[in-house]
């Protein structure tokens, strides 16, 4: 028994073929005697073990913005999520955020060998939105009113002119201080 190739497959005296990188080789059996040499060949193909490798990218992506996942392992792979969150491109791993949440980005390797997977999170997170501010536009110095927000929790309250209107800057309790103008504002960031 022998091998063209051994780089790619090996064959023992017996043989049994040991597959040693993916590629094409031809094993060949050799029998002699007396009355001359016969050989016999096939040609094999080696494939290669699945590897999903290392799945890298971003741990974060802004709803409608768009991240790049990569893997290590062998190309060809089927990228896939295992959330409505966000949306994958099966062939290129190019992520879009959906809706605000959390994804497992799955790559998946496959050969006639096997399969191999592996997986990277992310979380899309919403885009600031300071919505609409509501409240008293007049208000008596001495009085308070509270403002308020249709936008997104956790922003801070601010005044143009805390001479005539102070705000408090989590809550939106807005005091008038003194006669005068002062445009209170929403921050999301």
């Amino acid at each position: 028994w022998s091998s063209v190739t051994p780089s790619v497959a090996t064959v023992d005296a017996n043989g049994v073929v040991t597959g040693v990188s993916s590629g094409n080789a031809t094993i060949t059996y050799t029998f002699t005697n007396s009355c001359g040499i016969s050989t016999a060949t096939q040609m094999i193909t080696v494939n290669p073990q699945p590897n999903a490798g290392a799945v890298i990218g971003a741990s974060t992506v802004c709803i409608g913005a768009q991240a790049t996942f990569i893997s290590t392992g062998l190309s060809s792979g089927i990228w896939s999520s295992n959330s409505t969150a966000v949306s994958v491109d099966p062939s290129t791993g190019v992520v879009t955020g959906i809706a605000a949440g959390n994804a497992i980005i799955t790559y998946t390797s496959t050969t006639p060998c096997g399969t191999s997977t592996n997986s990277a999170p992310i979380t899309v997170i919403i885009l600031p939105n300071a919505g609409t501010v509501s409240g008293n536009a007049h208000i008596c110095a001495g009085l308070s009113s509270t403002f308020t927000t249709n936008g997104n929790p956790g922003g801070v309250w601010s005044s143009s002119n805390p001479a005539a209107a102070t705000v408090n800057s989590a809550s939106g309790v807005v005091t008038a201080v003194a006669a005068g103008n002062s445009t209170i504002t929403y921050t999301v960031s």
